[in-house]
């Protein structure tokens, strides 16, 4: 084999990523031969050219941790979780639980409504729906229900910081993002 086809084999990056590490030997590369590391602009183009599957865990890791299909808040199962720890006041409570009543459904209702219709463009695209005028709607209908229930999840947090005191409402963004790092690290090792 020439030089110049060993080289455009498709397993020729396979090959050098079994024969070659980058950067300092480490427990996780058994490579004979370490190169030094490149400068920082070459470490990501040389890590996906070379190792594919590790450059989409590099990335998986430096990208926000952040699901797509996740609130962009949710604050009531926080407070009705820790409502006691909270100390809500009997007008709190009393006010919280019928909210507890309403708002949820609405945006159920919002949810399945969006749903509905992510369905419906998916179908429309397994079945041959090209690039047409009413594909555009469907997109842009998608988009305004998202902007809709962001927006209720907004004035949920509104709503929430009217009824809390100020440290009442601290104490709960805390516990929350407490329960976002353990949430995110919980999937993160299960990355790993």
């Amino acid at each position: 084999m020439t030089s110049k086809e060993y080289l455009s084999h498709p397993n020729t990056f396979m090959r050098l990523a079994d024969a070659v590490c980058i950067g300092p030997p480490s427990g996780d590369c058994h490579a004979p031969v370490h190169l030094p590391c490149p400068p920082p602009a070459c470490r990501a183009a040389s890590r996906a050219a070379v190792w594919p599957h590790r450059a989409r865990q590099l990335a998986r890791a430096e990208s926000p941790v952040y699901n797509l299909g996740e609130p962009v808040i949710a604050l009531a199962p926080v407070i009705k979780q820790h409502e006691k720890a909270l100390k809500l006041d009997a007008k709190q409570q009393e006010e919280f639980a019928e909210w507890l009543k309403t708002a949820p459904a609405k945006r159920k209702a919002v949810e399945d409504k969006l749903a509905h219709t992510r369905l419906q463009l998916r179908d429309a695209l397994m079945n041959g729906m090209g690039d047409t005028p009413e594909r555009q709607a469907m997109i842009q209908d998608i988009g305004k229900q998202e902007a809709a229930l962001v927006a209720m999840r907004a004035g949920c947090v509104d709503r929430m910081r009217a009824l809390l005191t100020p440290e009442q409402f601290r104490e709960t963004v805390a516990l929350y993002k407490a329960s976002l790092h353990k949430g995110h690290a919980a999937k993160s090792a299960d990355l790993h």
